[in-house]
């Protein structure tokens, strides 16, 4: 009897049939960086494709089969009942076979994945082997970086999605839907300009979506690295927290750092705007809002609240940028490197203030001029700092 692999292994034609059920998607940039790793020497490491939910690093995997001699590719698709030694058992008999390229999708479901994930380098990648490896838990291929895989690995982070690349791949060429929806590389956002679309799959379509993506993709992610935080890392601080709170304070972060820059524009409209409407009755009724909010919510130190921060950072969902200010001086501000998550959040605040008693002495039509001013400056700002960050990441590019 001939060897039975104990994963999902594909080899031979069926590699086809995978690398044409993604023919019609358009090629993300990193992708030359992947093609890069496969034709060049990188000695014994491996590629870790990673990021959030919904990022595209399976697309682009199945993407990169067409570069490859599929008579020497592997692709394997792992999940939660596959173990490292079961996995490590394939790829042995995968280079038996004369196999020169790996391709292994959702390792991050492993559980003993961080403590046996410098085998795959420090063995068959250091034959020649190239092994590409995706998970959505990014933290814990982080951990795996800092310990198993330190120095062991070539790293590709799909999470951030520029207006550029969003434009070349989905055809869509509105900033205004790349505020409301970019961040995913969800195969639905290429019907958007269809006016019969339903939007309602998409990640960001809704406050009440983007919090279910915010569960799934970021609080999953972060409770996972919690258990495996003996891996010599450092989001332990978040401990003090129960696990049942963690991710009602996740949430609201998340929600906190968006509608800061709804309070800032808030301001400049104070500052600057020459219309008849009260800003600071506006900017009051915002607090209020989101105060009521909290306090529905489990409490939290500010250690605990800059330590979510720091690891939102670290998966990538955050980032900072130097903004002037009203003074002209550099501030630094963060951004989410997902603007529809951000973008979400803060029109759910807004349309909470249409009818809300603290705007009673508004008339419906001032309410709804303030409501539409308020997600048109939004998403001008949004989009300016999107831009300085794209620069800067050219340049580290």
């Amino acid at each position: 009897m001939g060897y039975i692999f104990h994963t999902n292994v594909q080899i031979g034609d069926s590699l086809f049939n995978l690398s044409k059920s993604v023919s019609m998607y358009g090629n993300r940039y990193i992708l030359k960086y992947l093609r890069n790793y496969f034709e060049e020497d990188f000695g014994p490491r491996l590629c870790a494709l990673y990021g959030l939910k919904k990022t595209g690093k399976s697309t682009m995997m199945l993407q990169m089969l067409q570069y490859l001699d599929l008579t020497k590719t592997a692709f394997i698709k792992l999940s939660n009942k596959d173990t490292m030694s079961d996995l490590i058992a394939d790829v042995r008999e995968l280079k038996g076979r004369g196999i020169q390229n790996i391709l292994i999708d959702d390792i991050t479901l492993v559980e003993d994945f961080i403590s046996h994930a410098a085998m795959l380098s420090d063995i068959y990648c250091a034959m020649g082997i190239k092994i590409v490896i995706t998970g959505d838990d990014s933290l814990e291929i982080e951990i795996a970086r800092c310990d198993e895989l330190y120095d062991r690995c070539v790293l590709l982070h799909t999470n951030y999605i520029s207006y550029k690349e969003f434009c070349s791949v989905f055809g869509i060429y509105d900033k205004d839907e790349y505020i409301e929806y970019g961040g995913t590389m969800e195969n639905e956002l290429m019907d958007c300009s269809n006016p019969d679309y339903d939007k309602d799959y998409l990640a960001f379509y809704s406050y009440k979506s983007t919090k279910e993506y915010i569960k799934m993709a970021i609080c999953k992610n972060l409770q996972n690295s919690l258990k495996k935080q003996n891996y010599g890392v450092h989001w332990y601080v978040i401990k003090e927290i129960k696990e049942e709170d963690l991710e009602d304070a996740i949430i609201s972060v998340i929600e906190k750092v968006s509608c800061e820059l709804l309070n800032e524009v808030i301001e400049e409209k104070l500052n600057s705007s020459n219309d008849q409407i009260n800003w600071g009755i506006i900017r009051e009724a915002i607090n209020k809002l989101f105060g009521e909010k909290k306090h529905c919510e489990c409490q939290y130190s500010t250690e605990v609240e800059n330590k979510i921060i720091y690891d939102l950072c670290a998966l990538h969902t955050l980032a900072k940028v130097q903004v002037k200010n009203q003074k002209n001086l550099y501030e630094e501000k963060y951004i989410f490197l997902q603007p529809g998550m951000q973008f979400a959040i803060i029109k759910e605040t807004i349309e909470r203030l249409k009818g809300c008693e603290y705007l009673k002495s508004f008339s419906f039509d001032e309410q709804n001029y303030i409501q539409e001013e308020l997600i048109a400056i939004v998403k001008k700002e949004m989009f300016n700092r999107i831009d300085l960050y794209e620069k800067s990441f050219d340049k580290k590019r």
